[in-house]
C-alpha cells in the first residue's frame, strides 16, 4: 500500500473524481477516517458498521463530485454508478492504509453471523473485500488492471519506494541508538489514546507523525521514562549496614530509631529496583509483541522482518 500512493482517480477510471473541483483527498476524508477506525472496534458487528460507514462515505463523496454545481434540483441530481463505487473504495484503502485490514476482514468472515452479512452492510463488506483482492492481485510488473503506462507506473513505484526507505532508515536509526544505549534521541512513548484519536481524525500514525506530535506537545512528551535514567538513591543511603550481624539480644532501645531508618531506606531501594526491573521486562515484552505484529502485518504490506529483508522487499 505504501508503494501505491501515487495512484490517482484517473488511474482507476473514476471520471467524476478526476474532474471534480475539490481534491479527492478532501472528498474522501470521511470514508478514509471510517476505514482507519475499523481496527479500533472489537466485535464483528461493530467492524461491519464501520465498513458500512466507509461505503456510505464513498457514495456521498461520489454524489458530491457528480453534483458539484450549486442549486441542482433534487430531481436532477446524479447518482453514483456501481462502476465507480468499487474503484473509489480501492482508492480509499490506498489513502487510508488501514492497519490489520486483512485480519479484520477474516475475523468478520469467520465470526459474523450470516444475518450480519445480508443487506447493505453485507454488500459494503463484499465491495471492500473485492477492493482488497484487487490490490492483492495487482501485477506490479505489468499493471494491466490500471489505466497507466508501465513506464509511469515504474516511476511512481520508484518515487514511493524512495520515500518508504527514508522512513525505514529513521526507524532503523532509532533502533540502533536504543541498542547502543543512547536513549536521549529516542521518542518517548505516546499514549494509545492519543494515537487512537489521531487515527480517527484520518492521520497516518507513522514515526514521522510521532516525532511531529511530540514536538507539538513538549510538555506532555518532553522526556521519556527510559531517557530519564534510574532514579537517584535516597539521601543518606550507603552500603554500610549497622545491624547486619546483630542478634536480637544486641539491639537496645536507643538503636531502634537508627534501625527503623535503615529498614526504610532498604525497602525504598528494593522497591525501586523491582520497579525498574518490571519496567524493563515490560518494555522488552512490548518490543517483542510489536515486532511480531509488524511481521504478521508485513505479509500484506510486503515490508517486514529485518532492515535487510525490508530492503530486499522494497527493491524486488
Amino acid at each position: 500500500l505504501n508503494q501505491l500512493q501515487f495512484i490517482q482517480p484517473n488511474h482507476l477510471e473514476i471520471q467524476c473524481l478526476t474532474e471534480a473541483d475539490v481534491s479527492p483527498e478532501e472528498l474522501l476524508s470521511d470514508p478514509v477516517e471510517a476505514m482507519m477506525s475499523i481496527d479500533q472496534f472489537f466485535s464483528p458487528y461493530e467492524k461491519l458498521q464501520r465498513i458500512l460507514l466507509v461505503y456510505k462515505g464513498v457514495n456521498a463523496a461520489l454524489s458530491a463530485a457528480l453534483n458539484s454545481e450549486s442549486n441542482v434540483p433534487a430531481s436532477q441530481r446524479k447518482l453514483p454508478s456501481a462502476d465507480d463505487v468499487l474503484p473509489t473504495i480501492i482508492l480509499t484503502v490506498l489513502r487510508a492504509k488501514p492497519p490489520r485490514l486483512l485480519r479484520n476482514l477474516h475475523m468478520i468472515e469467520s465470526f459474523a453471523p450470516q444475518e450480519y452479512l445480508r443487506g447493505e452492510a453485507g454488500y459494503a463488506y463484499t465491495n471492500l473485500y473485492g477492493a482488497v483482492q484487487f490490490l492483492q492481485d495487482l501485477n506490479m510488473d505489468k499493471p494491466d488492471s490500471l489505466s497507466i503506462s508501465a513506464e509511469e507506473f515504474r516511476k511512481g513505484l520508484e518515487a514511493t519506494v524512495s520515500k518508504t526507505k527514508e522512513r525505514l532508515s529513521i526507524g532503523d536509526k532509532a533502533e540502533s541508538e536504543e541498542a547502543e544505549g543512547d536513549t536521549s534521541k529516542i521518542p518517548s512513548e505516546i499514549r494509545a489514546q492519543d494515537v487512537r484519536e489521531a487515527r480517527l481524525q484520518g492521520e497516518m500514525t507513522d514515526i514521522e507523525w510521532a516525532i511531529r506530535y511530540q514536538k507539538e506537545n513538549p510538555d506532555k512528551y518532553g522526556i521519556s521514562e527510559e531517557s530519564k535514567g534510574p532514579e537517584p538513591l535516597p539521601d543518606g543511603f550507603s552500603r554500610k549496614y549497622s545491624f547486619l550481624s546483630a542478634t536480637p539480644q544486641d539491639i537496645r532501645m536507643s538503636d531502634l530509631p537508627a534501625l527503623l531508618e535503615e529498614y526504610k531506606r532498604m525497602v525504598h531501594v528494593t522497591e525501586q529496583l523491582l520497579g525498574e526491573r518490571g519496567s524493563r521486562l515490560a518494555a522488552e515484552k512490548k518490543k517483542k509483541d510489536a515486532e511480531s505484529t509488524r511481521n504478521l502485518d508485513g505479509s500484506f504490506f510486503g515490508i517486514h522482518g529485518t532492515p535487510e529483508k525490508r530492503e530486499r522487499s522494497l527493491t524486488s
